[in-house]
């Protein structure tokens, strides 16, 4: 009984619709920083879910094997932001990387077929020593993006990173971009509200000291925020979904309620809302963990 009452004060209404309208909330967990390694022990030790990807130069991916490991330990999700395409990728070196992004550089003005193909051949090879599970991105201007789309680079890649804001329309790979690495917290997080992408990469400095300070300010936002990519819930009454179905705030799937639990539900509701709406309050409130 204690379970079942449990469950029904988390319930959420059923009336309650997903939004579909576009990001209107800001969305920690749709932001990913990216450091150096020599950082990694400087941030939090709690990063509550926070993606953090490693800067390294194309063929030093080892060198960022253990701060890969000392971000899962921290409770962060590792992954590797590699600036160039990696001569010759090692799954020892990637193994630990949940998400590898690689950094173009400066594509030719004009994309032709041979640049178009060196580059399938360096993302094939990195899929295949990656682990499994591991998404691939690729990271240039919107407008190399536009390009190399065209020469069908989005199959083997599973998101584009657009390192400017321009205007960028494109079907199948999920788009993300980066920002300054003067961009403010507020800043990052007022774009994580819009559309123009799923999530955005925040470059930290290279100071230990400063990108600490700002990964503490992201981790404690994201540990007040029940955020998934594209669905922020940060409202108690806004649902998240699986599989299209509707969830309770614990993450168990909503259900038929017996007699007994809507009783319950009703009188635990009917004094929630007297003894709020008496102090003068919002019935809904704002979820805190």
């Amino acid at each position: 009984m204690v379970a079942s009452v449990a469950a029904v004060l988390t319930l959420l209404p059923a009336s309650a619709q997903a939004r579909t309208d576009g990001q209107t909330a800001v969305c920690p967990s749709c932001v990913a920083i990216s450091v150096d390694p020599q950082v990694v022990s400087a941030l939090p030790l709690q990063l509550d879910g926070i993606e953090v990807l490693v800067r390294v130069a194309a063929g030093e991916e080892g060198a960022a094997a253990a701060a890969l490991v000392e971000i899962e330990r921290r409770g962060g999700r590792p992954g590797l932001l590699i600036e160039g395409l990696p001569p010759a990728p090692s799954s020892s070196a990637l193994g630990g990387a949940r998400r590898v992004v690689i950094v173009a550089g400066r594509p030719p003005a004009s994309i032709d077929d041979q640049f178009a193909f060196q580059l399938k051949t360096s993302l094939t090879a990195l899929r295949a020593v990656v682990a499994d599970g591991t998404a691939i991105g690729l990271a240039a201007d919107a407008a190399s993006l536009s390009s190399l789309v065209t020469h069908d680079l989005g199959s083997y890649v599973d998101f584009l990173v657009a390192s400017d804001q321009s205007p960028l329309s494109i079907t199948g790979p999920e788009l993300w971009r980066s920002v300054p690495v003067s961009t403010s917290l507020d800043g990052v997080l007022a774009l994580s509200r819009t559309a123009s992408a799923t999530h955005w990469i925040w470059p930290l400095p290279s100071d230990a000291a400063a990108a600490a300070a700002l990964a503490g300010k992201l981790a404690r936002v994201a540990a007040q925020d029940v955020c998934l990519p594209r669905r922020c819930a940060l409202h108690e009454r806004e649902p998240l979904l699986q599989d299209g179905k509707p969830l309770l705030v614990l993450r168990m799937l909503t259900r038929r309620m017996e007699v007994r639990e809507g009783d319950v539900a009703y009188e635990v509701d009917r004094r929630t809302a007297c003894r709020i709406s008496s102090r003068g309050r919002s019935p809904c409130t704002r979820p805190t963990r």
